[in-house]
This record gives C-alpha cells, sequence and structure tokens, in this order.
C-alpha cells in the first residue's frame, strides 16, 4: 500500500493532477482511494469524486436502451425529451414500483408529443422489461460524457455542480456544487474509470492511471461479508448471492478486468493473513478413529444427536488465483445445498473463518446443478468432491462428530474449544494425533499415491 501510494505521488510532483483509479466491486476500491486522499492531502488540497454518482439514472438508460431497438429508433432524436418525462414521472419511487397504475397514464399523455398513440403501449412495454432486467454494472449505465466534461472543468478551476445518485429512486436526485480552486489534485474512482469511453474523452489531459486488483475468492468473501453479515444491503441473502455470481462477477470480467491493463500502478488487496487472523475464526482439529468408535462412545454413554450423508463441493476460481490457503466450499444434504463455507488452511488447522446457512434460499436455487450453475457463471468450478456420513453426538456435554468419508476412513472432528475431550477419551475413541490436513488435501493426496502405483 505504501509503495502503491509514494509511486502516485512521484507522479503528482511531475505535475500530474488527475488520478484515476478503478477495481471491482468489493475489492476495496472506495477505501484505498479515501486514503490515498488522506495520504496526498499532506501537501495538497485533493477532491475525491466517485464515478458512481455518474450514473445515467434508469429513466434514461430504460428510454436510451428502448429506442434503439425497432420499431422504436424512429424516435431517437426525443430520446433526451422522453427520459426527463419518465425520471419526472417515476423519480419518488425505489424501481420495483416505476411506471405503474396512474403513472402510466401520466406518461402516455405526456409522450403523446412524441410517440404516436399506435406505438405508446409497446413503447411502454419495452420500458417496463428494462426496469426488469436492469443491470448496473455494465458500462452502459455510467454517463462517461458527464464525468468527462465535469473532469474537465474541475481541471480547468470552474465553479461546478457535481451529481449525487440516489440508490432508492436509482436517479440523480440532486446536485452539490465545488469550487475547484480550492483543490490541486482530483481522484476519481470506480469500477470503469479506466474504460476507453472516458480515457478517450480525455486525451488532452495528462492523468495518472491506478488500480485496486483483487482475486474472485476474496472480492465474494467480502462481498457476503459486507451485505450479509454487515447487513448493508437491503436484499435477501439470497439476492445478493446469485446477483452477485451472475451479474456482478460476469461483468467484471467482461467489462472490467481487462481495463486494468491501462493502469500503470496496481495495489493488490487479496485477503492477507493478517486480516484472516483478525476475524472470529472457528479451528477445527481431526483425528483418524476405526468404525469401532460408535460402540465406544456407545459405552461411554454419548447421545446421538443426528446422522445425515453429506457432499463438500470445493470450488476454485477459473484462473487458480486463491490466496494463501482459501477454499470456497458448499454442503450439499439429501441432494440440497445447505451452507456455503470459506476455510483457510495455515501450517497447523483447518480454520472456518466464514460460513452462510443456505437453507432459507429457494428449493430451486438450493438444487445442485442450479447453484453450481451459478458459481460456473461467476468464474467459479468444482475441483474436488468429498462424499461422508457425519454421525453427532454429545459426549460429556459437548459436540463431537465422526465422519466416515468415502475412500478416506473414519475421522472424529472437534471444535477447538472441545479439544479437551481428545485429552479425556483419546485412549477409549482410538485417537490419534491431529491431523493438519483437510479432507479435501487428504484425499487428493490418496488419489495422487493412487495414480502413482497405477502408473508404475
Amino acid at each position: 500500500m505504501k509503495k502503491w501510494m509514494e509511486a502516485i505521488e512521484k507522479e503528482v510532483q511531475k505535475g500530474k493532477n488527475l488520478i484515476l483509479i478503478a477495481g471491482a466491486s468489493s475489492s476495496g476500491k472506495s477505501f484505498n482511494s479515501e486514503r490515498l486522499t488522506g495520504y496526498l492531502s499532506k501537501n495538497n488540497g485533493v477532491l475525491l469524486v466517485s464515478a458512481d454518482n455518474f450514473y445515467k439514472g434508469v429513466a434514461k438508460i430504460a428510454v436510451e436502451k428502448t429506442i434503439q431497438k425497432e420499431p422504436f429508433i424512429k424516435y431517437k432524436n426525443f430520446t433526451n425529451e422522453i427520459s426527463i418525462i419518465l425520471k419526472q414521472i417515476t423519480l419518488s419511487f425505489p424501481l420495483q414500483e416505476k411506471l405503474k397504475g396512474e403513472q402510466i397514464d401520466n406518461f402516455k399523455k405526456l409522450i403523446s408529443p412524441y410517440i404516436p398513440v399506435v406505438d405508446q403501449d409497446k413503447f411502454i412495454d419495452e420500458i417496463l422489461y428494462q426496469f426488469a432486467n436492469m443491470n448496473f454494472d455494465e458500462p452502459f449505465a455510467i454517463d462517461f460524457d458527464l464525468l468527462a466534461s465535469k473532469i474537465k472543468s474541475i481541471l480547468n478551476k470552474e465553479i461546478t455542480t457535481l451529481p449525487q445518485y440516489s440508490f432508492h429512486s436509482s436517479e440523480i436526485d440532486k446536485s452539490i456544487e465545488i469550487n475547484s480552486k480550492d483543490y490541486d489534485l482530483l481522484i476519481v474512482e470506480g469500477l470503469y474509470a479506466l474504460r476507453d469511453e472516458l480515457l478517450s474523452k480525455l486525451q488532452d489531459i495528462d492523468y495518472v492511471t491506478a488500480a485496486i486488483d483483487c482475486d474472485p475468492n476474496t472480492l465474494l468473501s467480502r462481498r457476503l461479508n459486507r451485505d450479509i453479515l454487515q447487513q448493508r444491503s437491503k436484499l435477501t441473502p439470497e439476492l445478493i448471492l446469485i446477483s452477485f455470481l451472475d451479474v456482478i462477477m460476469p461483468a467484471y470480467a467482461k467489462f472490467i478486468l481487462p481495463t486494468l491493463n491501462n493502469a500503470k500502478y496496481i495495489l493488490n488487496t487479496s485477503l492477507t493473513e493478517k486480516e484472516v487472523n483478525a476475524k472470529n475464526s472457528q479451528k477445527q482439529v481431526k483425528f483418524s478413529s476405526t468404525n469401532a468408535v460408535h460402540n465406544n462412545l456407545n459405552s461411554l454413554g454419548a447421545k446421538k444427536i443426528d446422522v445425515c450423508k453429506q457432499k463438500d463441493y470445493y470450488l476454485e476460481n477459473k484462473n487458480n488465483e486463491a490466496p494463501f490457503n482459501l477454499s470456497i466450499s458448499l454442503r450439499e444434504i439429501d441432494n440440497l445445498i445447505t451452507k456455503l463455507t470459506f476455510k483457510f488452511q495455515d501450517s497447523n488447522f483447518s480454520r472456518k473463518i466464514e460460513s452462510y446457512d443456505l437453507t432459507s434460499f429457494s428449493k430451486e436455487n438450493r438444487q445442485s446443478d442450479k447453484m453450481m450453475s451459478y458459481f460456473k457463471n461467476g468464474g467459479f468450478l468444482a475441483s474436488d468432491i468429498v462424499e461422508k456420513t457425519r454421525t453427532t453426538y454429545l459426549l460429556d456435554g459437548k459436540i463431537l462428530r465422526i465422519d466416515e468419508v468415502e475412500n478416506l476412513g473414519t475421522f472424529i472432528e472437534l471444535e477447538n474449544d472441545n479439544i479437551n475431550l481428545y485429552k479425556k477419551f483419546s485412549q477409549q475413541l482410538n485417537m490419534n494425533k491431529p491431523i493438519k490436513k483437510s479432507y479435501r488435501e487428504l484425499t487428493k493426496k490418496r488419489r495422487n499415491l493412487q495414480e502413482e502405483f497405477e502408473r508404475n
């Protein structure tokens, strides 16, 4: 981080006064742009502008996309007028409530000078389709002309206004006035800050290009942590996960990732070991045992709580860019996905750092094939599958799990806070020394040995 900021500062010292920063959603773009702003502010007046405020607004997007289609392309010259009318009518409504009931009658009346009656119903149907399929994660949603114009006004030291986007109405609903003479430097950060649609409009400006790069595993982890655990989104956990995999990540791969090649200075913000250690992680300790362990538990008075067959799908992103030993797994019970877990394998034990209960999701989306298709769209593939029968017992007031792993053997799993069971009952339960590797790693090792044996 320090080297990244120092390198950019050297460019500023050469006289460059515009810094463009791009990166994926949840990569830490805004956070690190704010840190850079603070760092450069020691010697300069720095204005930080978010390109998020330059969304066109859903009215303009819907009208522009509708008028690109037949038979409406003949009304192209009225795009601006119709966009303004639609925005005025629907401004105070959230996206799912726009153009309903009386709003439609008002819209028909006001667009009559531009759209004849014969095309109005079809036109409105297409507008409603665009609202229902609105994609805020594509470059089309950004008003690059307006953004470039405001950048030039600020660099020319003019008094200008900056739009303020409302995520409630999905429109620009107000603006703030900026006296550009108060600032020496301008930082613009956003998903598409390095797109050619913007850079081509700034060819006469000597700017600094920077980016925040982050691996997909970390992007998913941070997004779910922010929007679900920290409750920073009003969407349901199901919509948060699926929209990230089905919309945001494909848009990142298609529209954002290629633009990072335009960045001269790249800051990697993938999950660090320090960040992992700061999480409220839960260590899981495994011990090999024998099939007789069930009889031994019965003789010790253990209470059987549950028995189920589980299938764990371990996921990797297509480019295998996972940091350290961060893994993602989906758990299937009775042919339905029940849990999404992030684990970190350090030199000693596997640690569960985040886990999400998916049992509230719709049954359709919890089907293994359906859920795996979402992850595939997001760039993740199943690399390993571990199948086991898990029996859960209560022994001495603490939870103990017996895993009979297919093609691997019988194991006892304890949470770190239940480790005293090992000290107390290791002999009775045939518990060997702790196993540091996960089932996935043990299965891989066994598979590799088998393959080597067959080759020889």
